[in-house]
């Protein structure tokens, strides 16, 4: 809820997951508390990715399910396996399935992305990742990230990347924080950076 209420409150995060708390009684016996969100799908109302756009979710390989098709990149090759011998990869939410076209479309413009992310002239104004990338709503969504130590937004596992039809790729949206604000044995508590790292 309180990652979520931060991302609501970022003016470059186009939108956020509405929560709210409830509590759950099935046949008269109380099963404890819950937060009830939003789902994160493509719509006018919420991801912007309309049928000439596209939405990705990062997923670590074996959580691919069979009928879902997804991509691999280099730089995200490169990134997830840092931590962990198993690949994270590129699912399609939008289209699903692709076409080989619509497919050819979306891998090019990710790893142009990408190639120019990790290239020599990166920080150029006109020609750089700044051409691609939606930076403000990137900035916030890290902010956010950061402030949680969400272990999955280190391009683990339920990152998203959007692209409306006409505009720039946007990291987002925010969601799955349950690896967040110290609940991960393996950060070393709640301090320290983790999608930096």
């Amino acid at each position: 809820a309180l990652a979520f209420e931060l991302g609501a409150r970022m003016s470059a995060i186009e939108w956020t997951p509405r929560c709210r708390s409830v509590e759950l009684i099935l046949n008269g016996s109380p099963q404890g508390a819950y937060q009830l969100c939003d789902h994160v799908e493509v719509s006018s109302a919420r991801v912007r990715a309309t049928s000439a756009g596209w939405f990705l979710e990062v997923v670590n390989l074996p959580r691919v399910e069979p009928s879902e098709t997804y991509f691999r990149s280099p730089a995200l090759d490169a990134w997830s396996m840092q931590s962990d011998s198993i690949p994270s990869v590129w699912v399609y939410k939008q289209p699903d399935p692709p076409t080989a076209a619509q497919r050819a479309q979306v891998e090019a413009e990710l790893l142009r992305l990408e190639e120019v992310l990790y290239g020599e002239g990166f920080a150029h104004p006109d020609t750089g990742y700044a051409a691609y990338l939606n930076v403000d709503a990137t900035i916030d969504w890290f902010l956010v990230q950061e402030l949680a130590k969400n272990n999955d937004a280190a391009f683990f596992n339920s990152t998203f990347v959007y692209k409306a039809p006409t505009g720039r790729i946007t990291v987002g949206p925010l969601w799955d924080f349950d690896l967040a604000f110290g609940n991960y044995p393996w950060d070393a508590g709640p301090e320290g950076w983790k999608v930096r790292n």
